[in-house]
């Protein structure tokens, strides 16, 4: 039987028996019905966490690590720094505020993945942009407005809402999505993964106080090196 070879736009690595597809000759598909069950099955947005790769690839590891919390009163960790779970502390205001609000997701801390947070557990959207750069915000290149990092993540999650009907609604805009994260009730903050492509909606209490280097440091140093003629995309 010859090799499947794996999609071009995402590095999956998925095993036959958690992702096993049967497609009989019986059923009466046709060759493209077959590919497209395929591809289905292997789009990137069915990437569950556990098969996400976790940690960046620009930065150095020793930069990654001291940016993971130091064990110290905020909270720590269950076991090695930066590969358990952190657990906050309710001794300062920052560890008590992200202890509370896990709490509501029925959780005591974040796991941390090969120094990378999880916020899988408490996001409640998760997003892919196009173009993730070192930009949070709206900037301008070469006179012209380009999207941030959040404005892209806006328009994406907007689209997804009105594909899911959220409250029942399908007219969700990306203005729309800023005043909801920035409603002083919720709160929320957008979370670049390392992967720079991924973005959750976290709770802003809890990513503030699960220190990390995230996507935008790794476009960062990405970018330093692409302009350094070292970086090939």
């Amino acid at each position: 039987m010859n090799e499947i070879k794996s999609l071009e736009t995402a590095e999956i690595k998925v095993t036959a028996v958690e992702r096993s597809i049967e497609i009989e000759p019986q059923s009466g598909l046709t060759l493209e019905e077959a590919k497209g069950i395929l591809e289905a099955s292997f789009s990137v947005d069915n990437i569950e966490a556990d098969e996400y790769e976790f940690g960046g690839k620009y930065n150095s590891y020793e930069a990654r690590l001291n940016q993971v919390p130091q064990n110290g009163e905020n909270g720590a960790f269950e076991g090695e720094r930066g590969h358990s779970k952190f657990v906050p502390s309710d001794t300062t205001e920052r560890g008590e505020a992200c202890k509370e609000k896990l709490a509501e997701y029925g959780k005591d801390g974040i796991e941390y993945k090969n120094l990378e947070p999880d916020f899988s557990e408490v996001s409640s959207a998760t997003v892919t942009i196009d173009k993730m750069t070192a930009n949070r915000n709206d900037y301008q290149e070469d006179g012209e407005w380009k999207a941030g990092n959040f404005s892209q993540a806006d328009a994406k999650l907007a689209e997804q809402w009105n594909t899911q009907g959220k409250d029942g609604r399908t007219d969700w805009t990306d203005k729309d999505v800023y005043n909801f994260r920035k409603d002083s009730e919720q709160k929320y903050t957008w979370h670049e993964r390392c992967d720079t492509k991924t973005m959750d909606l976290v709770p802003s209490e809890i990513h503030q106080c699960c220190k990390h280097l995230g996507g935008v440091s790794e476009c960062k140093v990405r970018d330093a090196q692409n302009n350094g003629g070292e970086f090939d995309e």
